[in-house]
Formats: C-alpha cells, sequence, structure tokens
C-alpha cells in the first residue's frame, strides 16, 4: 500500500519553511519516494527568506549538536545581556536542545526568585559605594547613581551592576569558546620546574594585537633561553615556532610566523643551565577579533575616564592584562572596598594566575 500523500496544510508548510526538523525530514523523505507529490508539490514557488531561515536553523544545529551551552551564556541569556544576534542564536540552541533549556528555565526560576526577595530585602552587597576614576558610583538595589549623570547603554549598566554585586562580567562568545577549549584540550604537560621564576607576558590573556611581546624572569646562571609556541586545537596541540633568545629574557616571533586572531595559543621557555634544562609552566595567549576591537574603542572614546566601565569591556573580551591595570586604579581609590577586593579576587580566579601555574 503507498504512503499517504501530503495535504493541503502540508505542502502549505513546507513551502513556508514552517516546519520542525522531523516533520521536515518525514516530508522530504515522501517526495523522494512518491513521483506524484513531486511533481505536484516541489513546482511550486518557495518562500526564500523562510527557507533561509530554517536552512539557518539547521546549520546552528549542526553546530550545536552534541555540544552544551556554557553556563555563564546561559545566564546572560536569562538575564537579557548578550548582544541580539548571540541572543536568538541560543534562543534557536535552547529550542532544541532539552538539557539547556532545562537548565535555562531554572536559571530564570531562581533569577525571578532573586528579583522578589530584592524587593523586600536589600541584601549587603546590593547597598554598594565605590569610587570610580570619574567620580563615586553608587548602586542601591536595581537603581545606579553616578556622581556625573551620564547617560549609560544598558549593557554598559549591566557591566557596572555585575562588577560590584559578582565581581565579574559575562565573557563574550568567542572568549566562551576558548575557555571551553582550553578546559578541554590536551595541554601539554610541563617539566621539573624552579618555583622562584615565571613568566611575565603574555600570561592567561587576550592580546590586542599581534605579535606579542614574550617576557619572563631570569633564571640564574642560565645560558641561553628558547621559547615554543603552539596551538591548541579541539584535536590536537601543534608546534608553531621554537626559537633560541640567547641570554636575553624579553623576544618577539619573527614576521613570517602570522598569528590568527580568535585561536588559542600555548607558549612556554626552556632554560639551559649546562648541562640542565628547566621548563616553565604554559601560559595561554590569544589575539583579539577586529570586530570585537572596534567595539572596545568605542567605548574607550564614550568612557575614558572609567576605570570601572573600562574593565568590565576589557574583562569580557579576555583582556585580562589591560583589566588589571584598570584594576589597580580602582584599588588605589578604593583601598578597603569589599566589592573591588571581590573583583580582584574573580579575575585572579578566571586567568587561572597562582604561581605555580606560571612557574618554572
Amino acid at each position: 500500500m503507498s504512503p499517504p500523500h501530503l495535504t493541503a496544510d502540508q505542502a502549505d508548510r513546507f513551502h513556508r519553511a514552517d516546519l520542525d526538523i522531523e516533520e521536515l525530514t518525514r516530508i522530504m523523505q515522501h517526495l523522494d519516494a512518491c513521483p506524484q507529490c513531486r511533481g505536484q508539490y516541489l513546482a511550486e514557488p518557495v518562500d526564500t527568506a523562510a527557507v533561509r531561515k530554517m536552512e539557518a536553523d539547521l546549520l546552528l544545529m549542526t553546530w550545536a549538536r552534541g555540544e552544551h551551552l556554557p553556563d555563564e551564556q546561559i545566564i546572560a541569556f536569562a538575564e537579557g545581556s548578550l548582544d541580539p544576534e548571540e541572543q536568538q542564536e541560543v534562543s534557536f540552541h535552547l529550542e532544541r536542545c532539552a538539557s539547556c533549556r532545562a537548565q535555562a528555565e531554572r536559571i530564570r526560576a531562581l533569577h525571578g526568585l532573586l528579583m522578589e526577595q530584592r524587593e523586600s530585602v536589600v541584601s549587603p552587597l546590593s547597598g554598594v559605594t565605590v569610587r570610580d576614576t570619574s567620580g563615586s558610583i553608587s548602586l542601591q538595589g536595581d537603581r545606579m547613581r553616578l556622581e556625573d549623570a551620564r547617560k549609560l547603554r544598558p549593557m554598559t549598566s549591566r557591566w557596572i551592576s555585575r562588577l560590584l554585586t559578582e565581581g565579574s562580567v559575562a565573557p563574550s562568545k568567542a572568549l566562551n569558546g576558548m575557555l571551553s577549549l582550553l578546559k578541554g584540550a590536551a595541554t601539554p604537560a610541563p617539566a621539573l620546574r624552579s618555583r622562584s621564576h615565571s613568566l611575565v607576558a603574555p600570561v592567561n590573556t587576550v592580546l590586542r594585537s599581534s605579535p606579542p611581546r614574550f617576557r619572563w624572569l631570569p633564571v640564574s646562571d642560565a645560558a641561553e633561553y628558547s621559547v615554543v609556541v603552539m596551538q591548541v586545537t579541539r584535536e590536537n596541540s601543534k608546534l608553531i615556532w621554537k626559537g633560541n633568545m640567547g641570554n636575553r629574557t624579553e623576544g618577539s616571533l619573527p614576521p613570517e610566523v602570522a598569528l590568527e586572531p580568535k585561536q588559542l595559543y600555548l607558549w612556554q621557555v626552556t632554560a639551559t643551565i649546562h648541562p640542565i634544562q628547566t621548563r616553565s609552566a604554559f601560559a595561554w595567549f590569544s589575539i583579539l577579533s577586529a570586530d570585537a576591537a572596534a567595539e572596545i574603542a568605542q567605548i574607550e572614546r564614550e568612557h575614558a575616564n572609567s576605570a570601572l566601565i573600562l574593565l568590565g569591556a576589557c574583562e569580557q573580551h579576555g583582556l585580562y592584562e589591560e583589566a588589571h591595570a584598570h584594576l589597580h586604579r580602582l584599588m588605589e581609590l578604593n583601598p578597603d572596598s569589599d566589592p573591588i577586593r571581590n573583583i580582584a579576587q574573580k579575575l585572579d580566579r578566571q586567568r587561572g594566575i597562582t604561581e605555580e601555574s606560571t612557574g618554572w
């Protein structure tokens, strides 16, 4: 018995691309097997815009299949702090991923509960005043007061609020991808170290430009140093460059070695103390994309006098070394501030900076 032909409703929704994935698959299989429906319906005009949207949905499904969104991205989605394009991508993923959708619902419920509690009780962290380089900033519940009465964009206001109440801002999509790659990659294990020396820069940070300038502290009696740079992917780690630095404690990549933005790199220094070699730990770095650099440049033009806002912008895109410079200015202005100390602790934790993580 031949399978039933497409109904008028199915044909209409097929041409408007108004189908879920399972039904689309069934209809395509039927059209392959049924010459009558194929001749009747495939000659009809198709809504090109709807088809393009469905193609985008399918591509997103292919990209997201088998992967779950990081908690930071789901939290930012629930708070509405993602940019519109990323907000839509996450929404598409949640429609098709029951696990992430359940997590988002739990976060929304918790967020709603916290909002209800804020209406009746102001927590100690929600009543905060700090000195910024642009003047004082006060946060009372959801209300923010700035000394210089600036008009802030919603995302900038969320940065300030999250920094003062939680100590950090949500990382960008690109940074999230790199950090998850770092956690999941099989990075090389460092050799025997002397803990009295360490890498200086770049250490676990995104950089604005390439090539990076590598710097490290000297090792007593070292005759020479060499540097290796590796690129990390989901599949493996591959050597990009290895060079001898003589007895210098800094150096750069040669011009012919080009680094790509938004890629994850590791570097390490080997000190030679004849006949022994001692190696530092690995540190990661990446190069900022042109789009992210333009976004930060605009924020710097709008808020050049606010260390707190600039810290939030740098942290969101992983410019952790620059974020530390802005944090240092805030710590000088607020030596006894718990929120500023919390920001410092969260920033170091995000970078994974310890004596062991960068030592020899």
